[in-house]
């Protein structure tokens, strides 16, 4: 079998299986994580980052690797950014020499100057570039605007994209939410207007989410079920019909939650973007690691929280 035969037959499993394990409904586009596709978002002081709706991690070996103010100046660190938008760095430690490869654009540069070179332009930077925590930074601005990208910046929230951006403050604050670790988060209802999830609305969202996700690796049909908002028998009896072949697969699957971010919540509905690793853990059908990004919409009914069919809006095998 040719190698482009494997990775067509890949990407149908995929399918099929993602098909098969969150069947198909409709929903509220996420209008804040349409408008940052493919963009690049951080924020000062956080090591966390968001890559066309990508949750990661800035420096995977260290968290204090973050956008930081110096001099009244925000600094990025140049790897991830440059790396982010699709460039390639070098460094020259003998030199301390930094050049930026992207398209045909090159930018060199070198720890300690207030400046750097765009191909053959000299560009004067407000601070110079400079590392800190083992790593190069440089002024946001300078770097962004030299790579030919917009940046957005407002609270500490940095947005690079092609195209320059504005948010409203709502927008804004349901951004800043992204980056909060705390048991509560404010979003917005379905009147635009701000509301705080109470934490342990939160927790019960969460452990829904474990619950399914317990049920898909055991195979637990009656407490997957127990957890789903069916709007009519139908509905309920094509969601099992379409589990029926997963169940005949000999594979056993193993879901990793690695973001989990409210976009819209009201006292009676809360809908979170997710994004998560789906494994193979057992068995022996050919099946690909995924990475998948899902809407989930979450209901409360005579006090208990249930979730909705789901369908996710981006899938990508990952090794």
């Amino acid at each position: 079998m040719s190698l482009k035969t494997k990775k067509l037959l890949k990407l149908m499993i995929c399918a099929m299986v993602l098909a098969l394990l969150v069947p198909t409904a409709s929903f509220a586009q996420a209008d804040l994580a349409k408008k940052l596709e493919g963009s690049i978002v951080l924020k000062v002081g956080s090591s966390t980052a968001f890559t066309n709706n990508v949750k990661s991690m800035i420096d995977e070996k260290d968290t204090k690797v973050t956008p930081l103010v110096i001099e009244g100046r925000t600094l990025v660190p140049v790897r991830f950014i440059s790396e982010s938008l699709g460039a390639q760095v070098e460094y020259d430690s003998k030199t301390s020499k930094v050049t930026i490869s992207l398209e045909e654009t090159k930018l060199h540069l070198t720890l300690g100057q207030k400046k750097l070179h765009k191909n053959q332009t000299e560009v004067a930077l407000d601070v110079p570039a400079q590392a800190k925590n083992g790593r190069t930074y440089l002024p946001l601005r300078a770097i962004v605007e030299a790579l030919d990208k917009k940046v957005f910046y407002d609270k500490g929230i940095i947005i690079i994209s092609e195209q320059s951006m504005t948010l409203e403050a709502s927008l804004l604050e349901r951004l800043n939410g992204w980056f909060d670790s705390s048991k509560s988060y404010f979003a917005e209802d379905t009147a635009g207007k701000a509301y705080e999830v109470p934490a342990e609305d939160l927790a019960a969202i969460k452990k829904l989410r474990e619950v399914q996700n317990e049920a898909l690796k055991e195979k637990d049909i009656d407490k997957l079920l127990a957890t789903q908002n069916f709007v009519s028998e139908k509905e309920k009896k094509q969601y099992m019909l379409s589990l029926n072949p997963y169940l005949k697969l000999d594979v056993v699957l193993a879901t990793e939650i690695e973001a989990f971010d409210i976009i819209e919540a009201s006292e009676n509905k809360i809908v979170v973007r997710e994004t998560a690793v789906v494994r193979k853990v057992e068995g022996t059908s050919a099946f690909p690691n995924m990475r998948t990004i899902s809407i989930y919409t979450f209901v409360k009914i005579d006090g208990k929280w249930l979730c909705d069919p789901v369908y996710p809006e981006h899938a990508e095998i990952i090794n």
